[in-house]
């Protein structure tokens, strides 16, 4: 059993007068074990209870960065995504466009061909002498230039 001193206050000049220490009841010694005892275990609870509302922050800040994240990859990759899409359907285009060049390019090159196995000089002449009422030019009618420099000629007055 425990021992504690409790001494008395006396009011006055006079010295003060200790009393002998005085045995205290086994009650009040558990009394005072269990009220510890509860404030031990008030503080742990406490304690934990801050301990659990760091980790929660903890978690929560976690967990908003895992969003953060999560946001900022899903742009990346929806632009991306986006990008490549864009560069494909140009590519699309430019295929379709260069399409279009090589069916013109054919065409006119058939049309050229066509053209020119259509020409007939006979009946060029033919049409000129019997639809159109062409004949050919007279010996004098005919007038023979001799030019100096062969690359070009100039006209600066009406031929008779």
């Amino acid at each position: 059993m425990q021992e504690f001193n409790y001494y008395d206050y006396e009011a006055g000049s006079a010295a003060v007068a200790y009393a002998e220490a005085v045995p205290i009841p086994e009650r009040v010694i558990r009394h005072e074990r269990e009220l510890e005892r509860q404030q031990r275990e008030e503080e742990e609870r406490h304690k934990r209870i801050r301990e659990h509302k760091k980790a929660m922050r903890k978690s929560r800040l976690s967990a908003f960065r895992l969003v953060v994240a999560m946001i900022v990859f899903g742009g990346i990759f929806s632009s991306y995504i986006y990008l490549q899409n864009s560069i494909s359907q140009s590519m699309r285009n430019i295929s379709r466009l260069e399409s279009d060049i090589s069916e013109l390019r054919a065409s006119n090159a058939a049309t050229e061909s066509r053209i020119s196995t259509t020409t007939n000089l006979n009946a060029i002449k033919w049409s000129a002498i019997n639809e159109m009422g062409m004949k050919y030019a007279d010996n004098g009618q005919i007038v023979y230039y001799e030019l100096e420099n062969q690359d070009y000629m100039s006209r600066y007055n009406d031929i008779k």
